[in-house]
């Protein structure tokens, strides 16, 4: 004698997705054959749907990207290093101070 899906919830405290998820039930004709090992009357589609992995659709491919035409890249530019110019300094003679007038008189 089976018993009903509602009794065998509560009597045994199930958590219906640990449930599905433990006996790797993807659809409702697997969930509900591994209830008949158990001697349980399944419930109906509409109340455990939720519980299986839904088919996701195939993702579409992206169209083909055009191929840019590469840039022609301008001639490299050719930095010269400064040229050095030698400034003339103002040669005027520097007086050279004397011992005598280095020291202050006191």
């Amino acid at each position: 004698m089976s018993i009903s899906w509602n009794f065998f919830v509560k009597r045994r405290r199930i958590n219906v997705e640990n449930f599905v998820k433990s006996k790797n039930c993807k659809t409702y004709a697997e969930f509900c054959a591994s209830l008949n090992l158990h001697d349980v009357t399944p419930p109906l589609e509409d109340e455990v749907s939720e519980y299986f992995i839904k088919p996701t659709p195939a993702p579409r491919p992206h169209p083909p990207q055009k191929v840019k035409p590469l840039k022609k890249m301008p001639p490299p530019v050719v930095i010269e290093p400064p040229v050095k110019v030698k400034v003339e300094e103002d040669k005027t003679p520097v007086k050279k101070r004397n011992k005598k007038t280095s020291r202050s008189v006191s």
